[in-house]
């Protein structure tokens, strides 16, 4: 039986292998996301407890998939891995806001929580109209949310 040789690593591939390395150091890790922030309002009131979300536009070239993250007295801030892909987003927000009744747990019956309603109309959520255009270095979107 003749003894293995061991060829090694391909100059080609360790070369691959080290720019690889040396762009992830770069911000290219986080698979091209970039990060966004910004404000949002209802009425001028700070939305505080409410959840932003970014949506590929409907024909965009935008790969991955939705992201968003919480508001917090009226701010909201996605660091670059969980930021947006560049392109057209549709963006959504909803603000389960407390009503200030207490309500019994469904399928806990005894223990009460706080009610929420949502606080923001639909055209801002699941008919919304709000759009970004998410450029390379990412962006600050602000959101005055008003209705007639």
């Amino acid at each position: 039986m003749r003894p293995r040789r061991n060829r090694g690593v391909p100059a080609g591939a360790a070369l691959l292998g080290v720019a690889l390395l040396l762009l992830a150091g770069c911000g290219l890790g986080n698979g091209g996301r970039v990060p966004v922030r910004g404000k949002v309002t209802l009425y001028g009131e700070p939305v505080d407890g409410g959840v932003i979300v970014f949506l590929p536009a409907t024909g965009a070239k935008v790969g991955g998939s939705p992201t968003g993250g919480p508001i917090e007295n009226g701010s909201y801030s996605l660091a670059g891995r969980q930021g947006p892909l560049p392109g057209h987003y549709r963006v959504e927000i909803r603000w389960p806001k407390k009503t200030g009744r207490q309500i019994p747990v469904p399928g806990d019956a005894p223990n009460m929580t706080d009610e929420t309603r949502e606080a923001v109309p639909d055209k801002y959520n699941t008919r919304s109209t709000l759009t970004a255009d998410v450029g390379p270095g990412g962006g600050t979107f602000d959101f005055n949310l008003q209705t007639k």
